[in-house]
């Protein structure tokens, strides 16, 4: 005779919620590198990301270069990278793991922009490029509303979806992988495109 036993469903969502609450804390304790917007307004748009260092996550980095182009990346990003526009007047580097933040004026509005970063240390060694960034999904991914994209949203969604946590001001900014669903993939996915240098959220709006 086979013995079976079946948990309860809410006890195997609440048992689900726990290991996924516990690997994100436990696996994505840095920092995020990022590029996103916490301010667009049709003619410019204000970029933020962690400062890398010259080894790695340590030290101070030499320079920056962010690239902008109306080309989406597709697959080839180093194409992509050498096909786009240097934007100038970026401020120096730095410490690493602090928050940078960079706003780029005279778009055209209506328009939609792409954009990436890369860093340089001293010797001349340059980093990979980061995400691409799009405007045409500016506010994906901030599920609770405060400007910044970063683990507190990966909470907050675990916290709406699973412990009846608020809902969402704009509940389209959680349905970050744009399968018109909000669920946990969701959260799968910004992990992913925080720490993992996954394709960046693309909002079901």
């Amino acid at each position: 005779m086979t013995r079976s036993f079946v948990l309860p469903a809410t006890f195997s969502r609440h048992l689900i919620l726990l290991f996924l609450t516990i690997a994100v804390f436990l696996t994505f304790t840095g920092e995020s590198s990022a590029l996103y917007a916490v301010m667009y307004d049709g003619t410019s748009v204000t970029l933020h990301w962690t400062a890398p260092g010259d080894d790695g996550d340590i030290g101070l980095a030499s320079v920056y270069d962010l690239r902008c182009s109306i080309e989406n990346c597709g697959l080839d990003s180093a194409s992509w990278w050498n096909a786009a526009v240097s934007v100038p007047g970026l401020p120096s580097p730095s410490r690493a793991g602090s928050t940078e933040s960079f706003t780029v004026n005279g778009l055209e509005d209506g328009m939609v922009y792409y954009f990436a970063i890369r860093a340089a240390d001293e010797a001349g060694n340059w980093s990979a490029v980061s995400n691409i960034y799009s405007t045409a999904y500016y506010d994906c991914a901030d599920a609770n509303g405060d400007g910044d994209i970063n683990l507190l949203d990966i909470v907050f969604i675990l916290n709406y979806l699973y412990r009846g946590g608020p809902d969402p001001e704009f509940p389209e900014n959680c349905d970050t992988n744009g399968d018109g669903v909000i669920n946990v993939l969701d959260d799968v996915y910004l992990i992913s495109y925080l720490y993992k240098n996954g394709p960046e959220p693309h909002c079901d709006k």
